[in-house]
């Protein structure tokens, strides 16, 4: 991420989060879909999470002394909606849940695509490209 940008990984991540809710909403509709299937595609959401990238993101933008604030807002954002999540099951079927939960991840990725821009200044991935260039160059310089 030092090297290539965190704009790329976070699009990833969120195509990954966005996976399980259709899975969900696939296996609502037909009866047939094993559910270990959901599992799988839920799995895929911690391969790259994008609360760790959205972090290093807010990192890259923040000033140091706003750091804190913004990083509670940010994941006060996210633990308001884990908060609320439940209040939906008393208003939507299960159906409609996996709808409403597949819309949303999706628009988080789409949203990430066309406005996200790269957080890490270009001059930042050229210096950690060297740094990693050097730490590769060294163990062989000691053969």
């Amino acid at each position: 991420a030092d090297v290539h940008g965190r704009r790329g990984i976070q699009i990833l991540g969120l195509f990954f989060l966005s996976v399980s809710p259709i899975v969900f909403l696939l296996i609502q509709i037909n009866h047939s879909i094993n559910p270990t299937w959901f599992f799988v595609a839920e799995s895929l959401s911690s391969v790259i999470h994008f609360l760790s990238i959205g972090f290093t993101q807010l990192s890259d933008v923040v000033a140091s002394k706003h750091r804190a604030a913004a990083y509670g807002l940010f994941f006060g954002a996210v633990m308001g909606g884990i908060a609320l999540a439940p209040f939906l099951a008393a208003v939507l079927s299960h159906i409609h849940i996996a709808i409403f939960s597949s819309c949303v991840r999706i628009s988080a990725l789409v949203i990430a695509i066309v406005w996200l821009p790269e957080t890490l200044p270009l001059e930042k991935r050229i210096e950690a490209a060297e740094v990693r260039k050097c730490q590769l160059d060294e163990p062989a310089s000691r053969k």
